[in-house]
Parts: C-alpha cells; sequence; structure tokens
C-alpha cells in the first residue's frame, strides 16, 4: 500500500462513527480484496473485520464466565 492510501484510509476511518481500528480495518480488508472483485471486497472487509473484533470478543466471553464462577 503506498503511503497516500494509508492517509486515505485514516481519514475515512477518522470521519465515520465507530471504532477506529474497526473502521480501518474494513477499508483495508476491502481494498484487498478487491483485486478478487466485488464479492473478494465484501469478504475481505468482513474477515478482515472478524479479524479485529474477535480476540476481544472471546476474551471478554472467557472474563465473564470467571467472574460468574469465582464472584460468589
Amino acid at each position: 500500500m503506498s503511503l497516500e492510501e494509508i492517509i486515505d484510509f485514516i481519514a475515512v476511518s477518522e470521519s465515520t462513527p465507530g471504532p477506529f481500528a474497526i473502521n480501518m480495518a474494513t477499508a483495508i480488508g476491502n481494498n484487498q480484496g478487491t483485486s478478487f472483485g466485488v464479492l473478494g471486497g465484501i469478504f475481505g472487509a468482513f474477515f478482515a473485520t472478524l479479524g479485529v473484533v474477535l480476540p476481544s470478543f472471546i476474551i471478554i466471553l472467557i472474563v465473564a464466565k470467571v467472574y460468574d464462577k469465582f464472584k460468589s
């Protein structure tokens, strides 16, 4: 990716609502996936976003499960 593309991604991610990392991952996944067509762009955006969100979600689920066991 060129420096101009990265600057464009930052500008778009900052101007859209939502967390910066999720917006950035969606934009970059879409950009990288479009080399495989429109469907590739959709899958790229989806899986890049999932890659950013899923680890935190799994950690929160584990902490909640452990908290339920030890709260009493």
